[in-house]
């Protein structure tokens, strides 16, 4: 998920996000520049909560867990949460729950990564928790092999939407509620942390008050990181000294909105035009990641996203078209592979597309993390998120979905 930085289509971006979207990094060698190859067969999104009245909702206290909860210690102090230069960029993997049955946690790959991101707490307005929106209910399981396989698991609070919420959980009358709930959940259930995916933050100082209050109340070593989207970077500078990470959704950064062309889902660069109404510098991840620096979040701290997954965009061929037709957002990775058709590496954006026979794809694939990677190092940067962990993954399996792999291989 992402957010468009200027005002115009920032509705158009979060109404996407909001959508919910699903997608897969891709997994392999970078194909020669400008190389067409045949697309064999295979085989979310933003993250989308469960709707408020969803049936079989229920709010839960902190500590809330449909499989028991245990004490837990205090996270293992020798792991480094953020980036420092030189070092390794973490990789943090979203787990959505209700994506558990497909993706047990006995086949996560979690080789691929340094950091589970289980997705998401639900806020309530009052400051209590609900864990049964989004089906987080595997959570022993999921922390118990996560840790033995030396990773770190932190629970997400937040999701598409949950900005409204957020504002009334953070209010002055229920802020210290919220962070105890929240404190306890993670204390109760073993977790490492949490990350915050405050969607969208409409009023700074709210947001400022509750990363202050929970940093507080869950101090290093517990990790603790956020979301961000465009045009929230004097928001996260504000409280970069509070953060360990601040991951930047670059995806969904394209779309049919007024004036938009066609143009890549996450492309690292942009160039022609990427959208005909002036905003162009917010289509590509490069063009935020410099807003984020120059609004003077730290370079060690900024991460970047992948998505397991892309638009199809019909009535187009390639980018830079007038929309031909409607654009579907998330479609996962697998989905996509599965059309066939014929990919293509755009090397000046740093870009995977295939014109398929449901229309023209733009998504990540191994060529697309493998290129995100470098670019990681290359500018000193923290890491990278994936979003999510599901849209690659071949069922019943460990160690064989195309987009970890490529980023075992290029991490």
């Amino acid at each position: 998920m992402s957010r468009r930085l200027v005002a115009p289509a920032v509705g158009a971006w979060i109404a996407t996000l909001a959508a919910g979207c699903g997608s897969t990094p891709p997994a392999g060698g970078t194909p020669d520049a400008g190389a067409d190859t045949d697309a064999g067969s295979a085989m979310r999104g933003r993250r989308g909560p469960a709707a408020a009245d969803d049936a079989g909702q229920r709010p839960v206290d902190a500590g809330g867990d449909a499989q028991g909860s245990r004490d837990a210690a205090t996270p293992d102090a020798g792991h480094d949460a953020a980036s420092p230069p030189g070092a390794k960029p973490w990789v943090a993997g979203y787990y959505p729950g209700w994506t558990q049955d497909a993706l047990p946690a006995s086949e996560i790959d979690y080789g691929a990564m340094s950091v589970v991101i289980h997705f998401a707490l639900w806020p309530q307005t009052d400051g209590t928790l609900d864990a049964s929106a989004n089906s987080v209910t595997n959570i022993s399981d999921l922390v118990t092999r996560a840790h033995a396989a030396g990773d770190k698991v932190i629970i997400s609070i937040g999701g598409a939407g949950s900005g409204s919420n957020l504002d009334a959980a953070c209010s002055s009358a229920t802020l210290s509620t919220f962070v105890s709930n929240v404190v306890s959940f993670v204390k109760t259930n073993g977790y490492d942390g949490v990350d915050i995916d405050w969607e969208t933050i409409d009023d700074s100082t709210v947001y400022t008050a509750f990363v202050k209050a929970l940093r507080a109340a869950l101090p290093s070593p517990y990790l603790f990181t956020s979301t961000a989207g465009g045009g929230e970077q004097s928001a996260l500078a504000a409280v970069a000294s509070d953060l360990d990470q601040i991951n930047i959704m670059t995806y969904d950064m394209a779309g049919d909105w007024g004036g938009w062309v066609s143009w890549y889902n996450g492309s690292l660069y942009e160039y022609g035009t990427a959208a005909t109404n002036g905003e162009e510098a917010n289509a590509s991840v490069d063009a935020v990641v410099q807003q984020f620096l120059a609004a003077g979040v730290p370079a060690s701290k900024i991460g970047i996203g992948s998505e397991f997954g892309g638009t199809v965009w019909q009535g187009v061929t390639a980018p830079n078209q007038p929309p031909g037709g409607s654009v579907r957002f998330d479609v996962p990775y697998n989905t996509i592979k599965g059309y066939g058709g014929t990919t293509r590496w755009d090397a000046k954006a740093q870009a995977t597309s295939m014109l398929t026979p449901q229309g023209w794809a733009s998504y990540d694939d191994t060529s697309d993390v493998a290129a995100k990677l470098s670019y990681v190092s290359s500018k000193g940067l923290g890491g990278l998120i994936l979003w999510s962990l599901d849209m690659d993954h071949q069922t019943g399996t460990v160690g064989k979905d195309p987009l970890l792999n490529a980023i075992k291989a290029h991490w």
